[in-house]
């Protein structure tokens, strides 16, 4: 009879191919006897989508740069990533975000705010020039805060775009937006207020921030440290691996 070929996943004349799982004859026991042995299968375990080389379930630091206004689109990019990370059991023990903005919708910066106090691991911010407006809050709501040499922060009254206001405006509309712009100023007052007393050599009072707010106040890098929006100064060092980019350009084209 004409020989049945081997396989070509045999490494050598007359071995067996084997799946994983597969019962094979293995070491004689001491009674003489050969036992079986059960291949081990390689377990299925999901992977981070920043790094796919390293297993979820080990702890890794994730990290953001984020240059980018602030936005309902940011706060759902934002948010979304870190949950889908929780949703898949990737282990982030810390979020590390290196944060500029020039502000934007102060609706999202509160809502960022928010989510950030929620958040069980680790978080830890970096202004890496300058954080204004709606990006105040964003950047109160991390445990930790630092800055880099010559930051600055910059605080304002509320403001929102026209495109908040119907074509045609009547008088319940505009009690409306006040209302609500009264509303994210209070809130965000208080944010200032709690936030940075505890990590400040001389806190702010409520009257201090709302005269701060009403004439447009900046706090350079001294004054920043001082009054508790940073708690250090410091450089950082990008890291090469396990970082995302969310910028204006991204957002835009995604």
């Amino acid at each position: 009879r004409q020989a049945r070929p081997q396989s070509s996943t045999q490494s050598k004349p007359g071995a067996i191919p084997v799946r994983p799982g597969r019962r094979i004859r293995g070491q004689n026991s001491p009674s003489g006897r050969p036992q079986p042995k059960v291949l081990p299968q390689t377990p299925s375990r999901p992977f981070s989508r920043i790094h796919p080389g390293i297993p979820s379930t080990d702890p890794v630091t994730h990290y953001i740069w984020c240059s980018a206004g602030i936005t309902k689109k940011l706060e759902d990019t934002f948010c979304s990533y870190i949950i889908s990370n929780l949703q898949k059991g990737v282990n982030v023990t810390e979020y590390v975000v290196f944060l500029t903005t020039v502000g934007g919708d102060p609706y999202a910066g509160v809502n960022m705010y928010s989510f950030l106090k929620s958040l069980p691991m680790k978080t830890t911010v970096y202004n890496m020039g300058m954080i204004a407006s709606a990006g105040v809050p964003l950047f109160l709501g991390f445990q930790n805060r630092i800055g880099v040499p010559n930051c600055s922060f910059i605080i304002h009254q509320t403001s929102i775009g026209r495109d908040n206001f119907p074509p045609n405006v009547n008088v319940f509309d505009l009690q409306t937006q006040l209302q609500l712009l009264a509303a994210i100023d209070k809130k965000t007052i208080g944010i200032i207020e709690s936030e940075t007393k505890t990590k400040a050599k001389e806190p702010l009072t409520i009257i201090d921030i709302e005269n701060a707010i009403e004439r447009s106040q900046t706090y350079q890098t001294e004054e920043a440290l001082k009054r508790g929006f940073i708690e250090k100064v410091e450089q950082p060092i990008i890291p090469s691996s396990n970082i995302i980019y969310l910028t204006d350009e991204w957002l835009k084209a995604h």
